[in-house]
């Protein structure tokens, strides 16, 4: 196998690669094999990260498996990943090759950018990849051989996502009905935290966009029909009672999830305007989930009272996801513009190896020097310990002097090193 010098490629995307396989390009077996919760990134780079194999990360979300590499290991990596993954899905290798992408150089690249950018996932623009991608990082990092190449390439993939997202519109917008409902709610009464809610009727939408609103903040939904006005005993109740307890379930809640009944509608102007006055007037959003609608027309006339259908909430989405995609060509020529310029910066290089090669070699120094005079006072410790450390630098200084290489820039460089500046007193927090 040919070595591979990760400082001089470290800006060179030509031999930045990847292989990936897609859900939505799988059949359903292979599917739901590998994407159906049984599949262990940690598991993966494990075994990827063989001696031969050197680096390499990974990245595995709910609808997306990939695998990050120095072009120079290509054919390793990609003999052992199918096996691998073919040995824990008992599938056949070639048929997982057969479904996979492989992508070299610029072209991986700019599809990486892309993916950390949410420009490929099934909802545009989506805000959970940049963090599962972070997430998947840190395994890689945790378990993968230290890589300058790889490190720098998904550290300059979060900074153009984040460009991507503060220069274009591709994040706003609702796509579904549940986001759109959670949209319109935050538009009508601000934060979800304070807001509660109630569900009449029995339906599974109404029982979906409450675990929605609830996953975004909101307090626990009520069901109107686990209450007394609506129990095996109502019949006992009058008409009016009945009326009188629904509207204080309605008075006492922010958003309302209105289902079909068996008669009639099941939410009538009058109760909503009983409940609005014991509300004081503060802002209802109402959900008419019913086909045909749930809620009385003219409930729609009240001021504080703002009812939406499903036709709302879908042309809501339709927008959203019309809009993302308009956003997408600009994010697309962010995307390119960053390619090229990829090339053209250095990366900060990373200190800390460095950092603990030297405190590391100058404390063996000490614990060496002690062990051998024990009895030194602690002036005369000091001494002793600032002649040693000077020793190398001062040597490796007349040897640059003896051979013409200590010119001003050099001398500048050891003078910052070793001479402290007037006023200088170190880091305080090692005395």
């Amino acid at each position: 196998m040919s070595s591979v010098n990760e400082d001089h490629i470290e800006n060179d995307a030509d031999h930045f690669s990847l292989i990936g396989i897609n859900y939505a390009s799988c059949p359903p077996l292979i599917r739901s094999t590998i994407f159906g919760g049984e599949t262990d990134l940690g598991i993966i780079l494990t075994s990827l990260n063989s001696e031969r194999n050197k680096s390499v990360y990974g990245v595995l979300t709910c609808d997306r498996l990939e695998i990050y590499f120095c072009k120079s290991i290509y054919s390793y990596v990609q003999s052992d990943f199918f096996n691998l993954l073919a040995e824990r899905t008992k599938l056949d290798p070639r048929d997982l090759e057969r479904i996979a992408y492989k992508l070299s150089g610029k072209v991986a690249l700019g599809h990486f950018f892309r993916v950390v950018s949410a420009m490929e996932s099934q909802v545009i623009g989506e805000p959970q990849i940049l963090g599962q991608v972070r997430t998947c990082e840190q395994i890689s990092k945790s378990i993968a051989p230290a890589s300058m190449f790889l490190s720098h390439i998904f550290k300059y993939a979060f900074s153009v996502a984040k460009r991507v997202k503060n220069e274009t519109k591709i994040s706003e917008g609702p796509t579904s009905l549940a986001a759109a409902a959670i949209r319109v709610a935050r538009n009508i009464n601000g934060e979800l935290t304070t807001c509660s809610g109630v569900i009449f009727g029995w339906d599974e939408t109404a029982i979906f966009l409450a675990e929605q609103f609830e996953q975004a903040g909101a307090k626990k939904f009520i069901n109107a029909a686990n209450t007394k006005f609506n129990s095996k005993n109502s019949s006992i109740l009058n008409a009016d009672r009945h009326l009188e307890a629904q509207s204080q379930l309605i008075a006492n809640s922010d958003v309302a999830l209105i289902c079909n009944n068996d008669t009639n509608y099941t939410l009538t102007k009058k109760v909503v305007s009983s409940a609005l006055r014991s509300r004081k007037y503060k802002p209802l959003f109402i959900i008419d989930l019913g086909v045909p609608g749930a809620v009385e027309p003219s409930v729609e006339s009240l001021d504080a009272a703002f009812v939406y259908n499903l036709d709302n909430l879908e042309q809501l989405a339709v927008e959203g996801i019309e809009k993302r995609a308009l956003e997408k060509q600009k994010a697309e020529d962010i995307i390119l513009e960053e390619i090229e310029t990829f090339y053209l910066k250095t990366p900060n290089r990373d200190i800390g190896v460095l950092a603990r090669e030297i405190r590391e070699a100058l404390e063996n120094e000490l614990q060496f020097m002690l062990e051998q005079k024990p009895n030194l006072s602690v002036k005369d410790a000091c001494y002793l310990a600032l002649r040693k450390f000077l020793h190398q630098p001062l040597k490796v200084t007349r040897e640059l002097s003896e051979n013409d290489q200590l010119n001003s820039e050099t001398e500048k460089l050891i003078r910052n090193l070793l001479i402290p500046k007037n006023g200088d007193k170190g880091d305080q927090h090692e005395l």
